[in-house]
């Protein structure tokens, strides 16, 4: 081939190869132009649809229609409705220009409340209206607001702190409890925090012969003796025979058993209802609720009652 030829060949080639990056250029600008378009119709559209900064606000949540303004929704940074109004994405009003949020809104009502500025009464709601607030605070990003409300005996999974109070007949080493008389009824062991609510647990070593283990009303007499049939509701170590005040309802005993020293009893106060109910727990054994009907007239706390001389118990965590 005569170099005017080749020349010619390696002429026509880039010339091809120069069409061909063009083709690639006009189909890559029209693309462009199109996004561009569609951010430009997105950002008009956002111009009708964001609020402004203290303006007004529509929520319909669950069928609710709530208003507050749009500084009150965006008060926690990185929260659901500090991302929802952040203009990254395109809101859609309804006809009564309300913007939609698919959640609970008696639960809404407090989380509202909560981004006002005001306090949740968690004493007004009941366990499941606590269990759905703590589910929708998740939905909200409110870590801040969970946290808070997380440390409130009322809340569900809650635990109450292992201690004692200080009383006669016994002597406290951290979170154990010995009794320092001789043979009577008459350490009477409380811990340090009463419930009105929910749902709580206590898990007690038990080291001795002669301890009864349950649950009684804060205001329990600590001089007194024999409170096991006077004032309370317990499981008694020797046998796990049941013991309570007049008029308690009580299970049906099971077949006599021994709590063996160094056992662990658990023992869970079902406060929900109107009437608490008392379960146990023995060495890993379910005994079920023993005590289904306990009146609730006053808060009700984990008590101890120790008979002999060194006999002990220790709260666990």
């Amino acid at each position: 081939m005569s170099m005017t030829g080749e020349i010619a060949r390696i002429t026509d080639e880039l010339m091809k190869s120069i069409q061909l990056e063009q083709s690639l250029l006009v189909q890559a600008r029209n693309q462009l132009d199109t996004a561009q378009k569609e951010w430009q119709d997105c950002t008009l559209k956002f111009r009708y649809t964001l609020p402004k900064r203290g303006e007004r606000v529509r929520l319909d949540v669950g069928g609710t229609v709530f208003c507050t303004t749009l500084s009150t929704l965006t008060r926690v940074e990185q929260s659901y409705f500090a991302s929802m109004f952040s203009g990254r994405w395109p809101l859609e009003q309804q006809d009564d220009g309300s913007y939609f949020v698919d959640r609970d809104p008696f639960v809404f009502r407090h989380v509202l409340n909560y981004l006002r500025g005001e306090n949740i009464e968690l004493s007004e709601l009941s366990v499941a209206e606590r269990k759905a607030l703590l589910r929708d605070i998740d939905f909200y990003q409110l870590p801040e607001l969970r946290q808070a409300i997380s440390k409130s005996p009322l809340m569900p999974g809650y635990k109450v702190q292992p201690s004692w109070r200080p009383g006669p007949s016994y002597r406290i080493d951290g979170a154990r409890a010995t009794k320092t008389s001789a043979a009577l009824w008459n350490a009477v062991l409380l811990a340090s925090s009463a419930v009105e609510d929910g749902v709580h647990e206590w898990s007690v070593r038990v080291d001795g012969t002669s301890v009864m283990v349950g649950v009684a009303p804060e205001g329990v007499d600590q001089q007194a003796t024999e409170n096991y049939s006077r004032c309370g509701w317990y499981l008694y170590s020797a046998d796990c025979g049941l013991f309570c005040q007049p008029g308690s309802l009580k299970a049906q005993q099971s077949a006599p058993r021994a709590v063996p020293a160094g056992s662990v009893v658990r023992v869970v106060l079902d406060a929900s209802g109107l009437m608490a109910s008392v379960a146990f727990t023995v060495a890993g054994v379910h005994l079920g609720t023993m005590f289904p009907s306990v009146p609730k007239d006053q808060p009700l706390t984990l008590c101890v009652l120790l008979y002999n001389l060194d006999d002990s118990v220790t709260l666990l965590s």
